[in-house]
């Protein structure tokens, strides 16, 4: 009901004669491509901004709990992770989304496949986190890359479902 009918209320014959009921051919409440799109958009954008808020919450807390070295520490390794993370998908969810026409089986082999990638990517962070910490000349960032390196186990188990 529109708002100008809830502001001036006029009387009906029947108590059925709502324009808003199911299958009544009323296209008053019924949305426009335009407006699906807008509010999408601004849907995207409102979660966008509190995840980015959130993180920088998140962020302020890690750096007064941790110490300024330690800080520097997880930072040395998301220069590491920054690198590895845009190689580990290989672009395998933006696929799944472009081929609409995928069947289950496809689908399973695709999910094996993330799940691979992820196995691959942690074994080679494990491998690559005491050269990693060598150059940085600091031995306490090969753990932190260890214990970081768990993330692309889950991530390979959540890329295709996301997808």
């Amino acid at each position: 009901m529109s708002l100008s009918r809830l502001a001036n209320p006029q009387p009906t014959d029947s108590p059925t004669a709502d324009s808003t009921a199911p299958g009544s051919g009323s296209s008053e409440n019924a949305a426009t491509p335009q407006s699906s799109f807008l509010h999408g958009v601004a849907w995207t954008g409102s979660v966008r901004w509190f995840s980015q808020l959130a993180s920088w919450g998140c962020t302020l807390v890690v750096a007064r709990l941790l110490l300024p070295s330690d800080y520097g520490l997880v930072a040395m390794a998301n220069v590491y992770f920054g690198l590895i993370t845009m190689l580990s998908e290989f672009g395998l969810a933006t696929a799944i989304v472009t081929m609409r026409k995928l069947n289950d089986d496809q689908l399973r082999q695709l999910n094996t496949l993330s799940v691979a990638l992820g196995g691959i990517c942690y074994l080679v962070s494990l491998w690559a986190a005491a050269p990693v910490a060598a150059f940085y000349k600091s031995p306490q960032l090969a753990l932190v890359i260890r214990v970081m390196s768990v993330s692309f186990l889950i991530a390979g188990f959540k890329s295709v479902p996301f997808a």
